[in-house]
């Protein structure tokens, strides 16, 4: 951990010409992955077709989850901003965290898909049209009942955009495609993305 007084230099903030060997009191804040958490600002409303909220586990009125429906397209609207500290420019991964609450055997090679349409605009610019990204989880042996599973969708580009970028989104099961006849438990949705610092050396522009 560094000490009291360690200089920490975002990625690329390092002077011109600078030795590639770092001081005693300088850490190197290069590019790293973590999660953006986005499901907390999830939301619904009329002409959207929302999950239920259904107990999981507990006793009453215990522990309860978004339950994706098996034979309706069920839906929820998320927006995440990207942060100060994210390397601005590189991509992000969405990705559903979900689990099962029924008996999965005897389901392997059904599947669940997950997907997201979403916008993207950064301060002061347009909204790009919609577009989507899904992904199929196939079920296997090891996916047992109350297993947290994780299921990655495919890089969105994020080139053309800065810090403080918003993207809408609207996630959704596609039941009416997937093959699994059970629900489908929402644990978490959130987006990887890369940090190169703390934050930005500026309220809205990052000059690093």
């Amino acid at each position: 951990m560094p000490s009291i007084g360690t200089i920490l230099r975002p990625y690329g903030a390092r002077a011109a010409g600078a030795s590639a060997v770092l001081a005693t009191d300088e850490v190197l804040l290069g590019p790293a992955w973590t999660d953006l958490r986005v499901i907390s600002s999830a939301k619904t409303g009329v002409g959207w077709v929302a999950p239920t909220m259904t107990k999981f586990q507990g006793g009453t009125p215990g522990i309860g989850l978004w339950a994706f429906n098996a034979t309706v397209e069920n839906e929820l609207l998320l927006t995440a901003q990207m942060p100060h500290n994210w390397r601005k420019g590189t991509n992000v991964i969405p990705h559903v965290h979900w689990t099962t609450n029924e008996d999965t055997s005897g389901d392997n090679g059904e599947t669940v898909i997950w997907g997201i349409e979403h916008v993207i605009g950064e301060v002061g610019g347009s909204f790009t049209s919609p577009a989507t990204v899904e992904a199929t989880h196939t079920l296997d042996a090891v996916d047992k009942n109350n297993k947290s599973i994780v299921t990655g969708l495919a890089e969105i580009d994020m080139s053309a955009f800065t810090l403080s970028t918003i993207l809408a989104m609207r996630l959704y099961r596609k039941a009416l495609t997937d093959t699994w006849d059970k629900q489908a438990y929402l644990l978490e949705f959130d987006l990887h993305y890369q940090i190169d610092g703390l934050g930005s050396d500026e309220a809205f522009a990052k000059g690093f």
